[in-house]
């Protein structure tokens, strides 16, 4: 599993940072390809729902920016959600947790680094996640990798991680045309 995530992460950057434009342009040709035609970028309600060992959900905000060009679409996102793992056992704790997140996405791939704090009543927890997208930046499929700074101490985290992250945008700014908007826009 470890060798496929490797080479998984290797053929997506080689895939965004080696591709080749094929477009031809025809107005001021030595410049174009400089020139950014989308440049905006987001606040966003984030909502992820997931499974380590047992269900989770993380809700937050985060900020996306985007930058596009002949050669594609490109962008960053920099999240903070609060993170809670619901027992439905009365024998074992609820677990909360507070998450941070930077991603890097392009080519419907993206990388990204989650920081998470995770206690319950008695136990408590600091995990490293980095983690492989597959989506856009508003609907992401993810799995992550855990490592724990406590030798997995609370029983309900575990080292693997799939989940599915929605980012609705509540407000977004255009920078080239210098218009805002307001409302869900996905």
């Amino acid at each position: 599993m470890r060798r496929f995530f490797c080479y998984f992460l290797l053929v997506s950057f080689a895939g965004n940072v080696f591709g080749q434009d094929t477009t031809v342009a025809t107005v001021d040709s030595r410049n174009y390809h400089l020139k950014p035609e989308i440049s905006n970028f987001s606040w966003n309600a984030k909502l992820t729902n997931g499974i380590q060992r047992s269900y989770f959900f993380d809700i937050g905000i985060s900020r996306t920016s985007f930058m596009g060009s002949p050669h594609g679409v490109f962008g960053t996102a920099v999240s903070l959600c609060y993170s809670m793992f619901p027992s439905f056992n009365t024998k074992v704790n609820t677990v909360h947790g507070v998450k941070g997140s930077m991603e890097v996405f392009g080519s419907l791939m993206g990388f990204g680094l989650d920081m998470a704090y995770y206690a319950t009543a008695d136990r408590n927890d600091f995990f490293i996640t980095p983690k492989a997208l597959l989506g856009i930046s508003s609907i992401n499929l993810y799995y992550g990798y855990n490592f724990s700074t406590n030798n997995y101490e609370i029983s309900d985290l575990g080292k693997h991680t799939f989940g599915l992250q929605i980012n609705l945008p509540f407000y977004t700014k255009n920078k080239l045309n210098n218009t805002v908007r307001k409302g869900f826009h996905l």
